[in-house]
């Protein structure tokens, strides 16, 4: 029995042995990638751009009160700064507050910067151009129509002082008919007195 299990035990280790022999070579490894370090994206600090900082100046003014736009006029004027940007500031600044006093500085503003090598700044130029072509229409047909008026209050007025003078005049004619002492008619010789 002993033996029998011996020689059982024998049998499957050369079986075993010859199925290992006939089985394929196992594949080569596969290589293992070296491991990079993680790509570090390191961000500098961008220099600040005059035109990026400009355009979001000039988005806030539109919320400003009219004594909010003077403060930021005055304080670009006693800056030391100069600079096309600076002059669309200003210029947008003297726009929005609308001033015909102002007309004069808003047109020397806009022929500075009308051919701006900077599309943004020629491209808002325009449009304020426009903006300020139209308001001047505005303002002439304003000025037109309150002239009419005027005239036509003026017109009015003469009319109203003439008619207080007619009734002036018939109040006094009035008082002085009142005042007037009363008298009888003289009768016409021949005429019976009224009965």
């Amino acid at each position: 029995m002993i033996h029998l299990r011996l020689h059982l035990c024998l049998a499957l280790a050369l079986l075993f042995a010859g199925c290992a022999q006939n089985q394929p070579p196992a594949p080569p490894p596969e290589p293992v990638a070296a491991e990079r370090p993680p790509l570090l994206i390191i961000r500098g600090v961008r220099p600040a751009d005059p035109a990026d900082d400009a355009f979001r100046d000039i988005s806030r003014f539109h919320g400003f009160s009219e004594a909010m736009l003077m403060s930021e006029l005055a304080q670009l004027n006693n800056s030391s700064e100069t600079g096309p940007y600076i002059d669309l500031r200003r210029l947008v600044l003297l726009w929005l507050l609308g001033k015909p006093e102002n007309s004069a500085r808003v047109d020397t503003l806009i022929n500075q910067l009308m051919h701006h090598p900077d599309a943004r700044i020629s491209a808002m130029v325009s449009v304020l151009t426009k903006s300020i072509a139209a308001q001047r229409r505005s303002s002439e047909r304003n000025a037109q129509l309150e002239a009419k008026l005027e005239s036509k209050l003026a017109e009015a007025q003469r009319r109203i002082d003439q008619l207080s003078a007619k009734i002036q005049a018939l109040k006094a004619l009035e008082k002085d008919l009142l005042s007037r002492p009363e008298s009888k008619p003289e009768l016409a010789p021949g005429n019976p007195p009224p009965r």
